[in-house]
């Protein structure tokens, strides 16, 4: 009996070793990264026009410490990744630190919408942003997780400047459902951060049929380039989430070639390089329908529907992976008694959803996903192709 329980623990020994090992290596291997804080896609000089409510918040302080870097860097805390470990010492990022890879949230939208509906108003709040690793050294973009928030009530009042100023402060740090900041450490504790991935992925261009221009509310009717960005930003959205790969920021707009530059709330400024794309990605939005589906006593139930075209490459070679195009409609019940219908929400839930599917499905795609959503089985090998491209970009 005494032998065996000295077998036993000349056999426990090495396999604690070999955990402990196990561990520590573990440890060792997660990828040391500093703390940047809050930021802004594009200069500062442009933020306050580009972002007011945000820039407003941004500069308010509590202490000595602006109150939105303040309540991200408590958030920061709690961010739990095997693969990296957050340095919060501010002093640390220079030419001479130890390491190179910085860590940032970036906002890169805030898009405010009021419209009078009936004797209501609607308010649509959206805002939207990067976790962004970055090697400060070598002035380039290793990777980023796009993640975005609505906020969509309808009110009595017009809503003044003071009460969207506290919608978008109770969107970054509100103690409701979900806040910005947490949805960051969410996105963050799921990331897997490989500063030497090798393939790289990018929304390229994006095209917007001009039969969708009046279906579109007017912040974007009177502005279609924006809204293309919109488009590229939730579509590598979706495709962040759903396959937890990183998505490089759409060169458009405020990015010059292939630079961007990202201005922190410390006053930091980084002129960053964004990768060449190993893959890129072209979306075309072809046609937003509207068809009565169902009409009885209570009310008319409309599809609202969305025809969308991904064309996906390797930019070097000109192979293509998937070039098709996917339907997806969204069902919305209208009331009897409903005198005014606002339809861009629910063209907005049909492209969206669009995303969300064609993101979940690329893993391995249905049968019956494909015949519903494209029409054509032979895209599903197409999918399938598209799938294992996008795996090597983690």
């Amino acid at each position: 009996m005494h032998r065996l329980k000295t077998v036993r623990g000349i056999l426990r020994a090495p396999v604690i070793a070999g955990l402990l090992i196990l561990l520590q290596s573990q440890v060792a291997g997660a990828t040391d990264v500093y703390w940047s804080g809050f930021g802004f896609d594009g200069e500062f000089a442009a933020a306050e026009g580009r972002y007011p409510n945000s820039f407003a918040l941004s500069r308010q302080m509590q202490g000595d410490r602006p109150i939105l870097d303040m309540y991200l860097g408590e958030k920061a805390q709690a961010v739990d990744n095997k693969s990296f470990q957050i340095v919060f010492d501010k002093g640390s990022i220079g030419p001479d630190a130890p390491f190179s890879i910085a860590l940032g949230f970036v906002l890169d939208r805030e898009t405010v919408s009021v419209e009078p509906i009936g004797d209501k108003y609607k308010v649509l709040v959206t805002l939207s942003a990067q976790a962004m690793f970055f090697d400060f050294k070598e002035m380039a973009v290793v990777s980023t997780y796009p993640f975005s928030m609505n906020y969509i009530h309808a009110q009595s009042k017009r809503p003044t400047q003071q009460d969207i100023r506290e919608i978008v402060e109770n969107m970054y740090i509100g103690a409701g459902k979900e806040n910005l900041f947490d949805h960051f450490v969410t996105v963050l504790s799921e990331a897997r951060l490989n500063t030497r991935v090798s393939r790289r992925i990018q929304v390229t261009s994006v095209t917007v049929d001009p039969s969708v221009k009046d279906r579109l509310p007017p912040v974007w009717r009177d502005d279609m380039d924006d809204f293309s960005v919109f488009l590229s930003q939730q579509f590598g959205r979706f495709l962040s989430e759903q396959q937890n790969v990183p998505v490089l920021p759409t060169v458009k707009g405020h990015a010059i070639g292939n630079r961007m530059s990202a201005s922190f709330s410390d006053g930091r400024v980084f002129d960053l390089e964004i990768p060449e794309a190993d893959y890129s990605i072209a979306l075309s939005l072809k046609k937003l329908v509207k068809i009565e589906y169902a009409k009885v006593a209570a009310g008319t139930s409309f599809i609202y529907g969305s025809y969308l075209g991904v064309k996906a490459v390797e930019p070097l070679s000109g192979r293509p992976y998937i070039d098709t195009t996917i339907k997806n409609g969204e069902v919305k019940k209208v009331p009897a008694d409903q005198t005014y219908v606002d339809d861009w929400p629910a063209y907005q839930d049909s492209i969206l959803m669009l995303f969300s599917k064609f993101a979940s499905e690329i893993d391995s795609p249905s049968k019956d996903w494909v015949e519903k959503h494209i029409g054509d089985m032979s895209v599903r090998k197409q999918l399938s192709e598209f799938g294992k491209v996008v795996q090597s970009c983690r």
